[in-house]
């Protein structure tokens, strides 16, 4: 049997479980708005602790969790480039 793998976003997953906003998020987490929005739009990533939160908080499971895509860290500027530099 061939299993396909499709990778999800944090907020996919979040609205599976009935959470369907940044701001739902915060308030049964307890992560400030900011984080939340963060984590909402795929700014920032999941690391141990905030999976952990997500697992105590809101009941997720672990493996859900992991199946989360990972957030890429945005490409170096080089010397010269920018607003500064135009």
């Amino acid at each position: 049997m061939q299993t396909i793998v499709r990778s999800m976003t944090l907020k996919e997953l979040l609205e599976r479980h009935g959470i369907l906003a940044a701001s739902e998020l915060s308030r049964r987490t307890g992560l400030s708005r900011a984080q939340a929005y963060n984590l909402w739009r795929g700014k920032a990533g999941v690391g141990r602790a905030t999976m952990r939160l997500l697992h105590d908080r809101l009941g997720i499971s672990y493996d859900e969790l992991m199946d989360v895509d990972l957030v890429g860290r945005p490409p170096k500027r080089q010397p010269g480039e920018g607003p500064a530099h135009e």
